[in-house]
């Protein structure tokens, strides 16, 4: 059972409301190479109240396109008889003249990708729910296409015509660091230049999307300086949907475990130096040959986690700003303080569905219910919270954003 899934008895006072139907054709798929800033560009674009961002696919696409041509039961010439009822001198033209066979199969080869895709397209749309996405716009994320797997972007072009590239970069030594942590690597010479040649490979896959024409190309250290800039691009290839404030939030939170962030040893440097095509591509894309030690705005990537403040003996103030998760939900991960990891003990879980004791308070007063199903928290609100795992999934009293309505929440716990 999924966290999405629990408390299965938790209160269901109304119905979902009813949503703007999502076009499944037109998704966002953030491209390039993994460690480069992917999952953070996909929480802002998802923290805006127009986009649900779902994740990674893992090419779900092109291996499921790949499977229904594999079977059997698939073959372009199923319709053939139909094809021939409708057209009595089609059988005498494809047989006596090789350029009408050879058109005749590339119509009845185009006709199947279009019924696969739509197939597909439906697939996807059931699996995933899309019918009940509440924004309009939705994406995921497709990382290391042409760096560790190999797949046909056109795929895609058929079963999703509109959809908006994407490719997040960042300068390759930085992006060394974090893709070695990704993979679990030290970084040593060999693991290096596996990995510059990775990035090499995903940033010339990445780029070949230029050719749909609707295709965005966002560096990371641009992302961070300048989001809405950075941003601004996609937007107005969207419909020219504003930017929102709450895109910038997840800047704010670390994702994920810090990257180490040692100068690469000169032995490792001068190797890279020598891999073909590194350095003419980091002068294509403006990187200069040199680490950054920091982001452009003068100070550390990496936020610290902030701490939790103590405002009584035995009640916490929880650290903003707070992150919309998805509807009216929003989402803290709590901090790694002494406070922090006893919190992660005592947490809902799915073995133990109503454990956790935290109480959530908007100034004094409680909210509730806790424990409560987490598609209630996204879709209702209205104070419903839920203490999962190492996170608190909330809602405030009036659906309101905590970030500006001027009040405190902080929690006990003597639930």
């Amino acid at each position: 059972m999924s966290e999405d899934n629990h408390h299965m008895h938790a209160d269901r006072t109304s119905r979902p409301p009813q949503y703007a139907r999502t076009r499944i054709e037109a998704p966002i798929i953030i491209i390039g190479a993994g460690g480069s800033g992917s999952s953070v560009l996909s929480r802002m674009l998802d923290a805006h109240p127009e986009i649900t961002m779902l994740g990674e696919m893992y090419f779900l696409v092109p291996k499921s396109w790949y499977a229904f041509y594999q079977a059997d039961a698939n073959t372009i010439f199923r319709d053939i008889g139909s094809q021939l009822h409708a057209d009595p001198e089609l059988e005498t033209r494809i047989t006596s003249s090789f350029a009408e066979h050879d058109n005749f199969l590339k119509f009845l080869t185009l006709e199947e990708q279009k019924r696969t895709a739509a197939v597909l397209r439906q697939t996807i749309d059931a699996w995933f729910c899309l019918d009940r996405i509440p924004k309009s716009f939705w994406g995921f994320k497709e990382i290391w296409n042409g760096g560790f797997e190999r797949h046909d972007w056109q795929i895609y072009d058929h079963v999703f015509p509109e959809a908006q590239w994407v490719h997040i970069m960042r300068h390759p030594l930085n992006h060394l660091h974090s893709a070695a942590r990704l993979s679990g690597q030290i970084l040593s010479i060999g693991n290096a230049v596996e990995l510059a040649n990775r990035w090499l490979g995903a940033v010339a896959m990445s780029r070949q999307r230029a050719s749909t024409g609707r295709y965005c190309e966002i560096k990371y250290e641009s992302l961070v300086s300048s989001p809405r800039k950075a941003l601004g691009k996609l937007f107005e290839r969207m419909g020219g949907i504003d930017w929102h404030d709450n895109c910038a939030l997840p800047l704010t939170r670390q994702w994920g475990a810090r990257s180490e962030r040692q100068h690469l040893p000169d032995q490792i440097l001068d190797q890279l130096a020598r891999l073909p095509g590194l350095i003419p591509a980091m002068t294509e894309l403006g990187y200069e040959w040199q680490e950054m030690d920091s982001d452009p705005r003068g100070m550390k990537r990496h936020v610290p986690v902030p701490s939790l403040e103590a405002i009584s003996h035995n009640r916490w103030r929880l650290p903003g700003p707070f992150v919309p998760e998805q509807g009216v939900c929003w989402d803290v991960d709590l901090p790694h303080s002494a406070i922090g990891r006893e919190l992660g003990g005592i947490a809902d879980d799915v073995d133990q569905q109503r454990r956790s004791p935290l109480r959530l308070f908007e100034d004094d007063k409680p909210l509730s219910p806790a424990h409560s199903l987490h598609c209630w928290i996204r879709e209702l609100g209205e104070g419903r919270y839920s203490h999962w795992q190492n996170r608190l999934l909330f809602s405030t009293s009036d659906n309101t954003n905590p970030n500006t309505n001027g009040r405190v929440y902080s929690f006990d716990l003597k639930g």
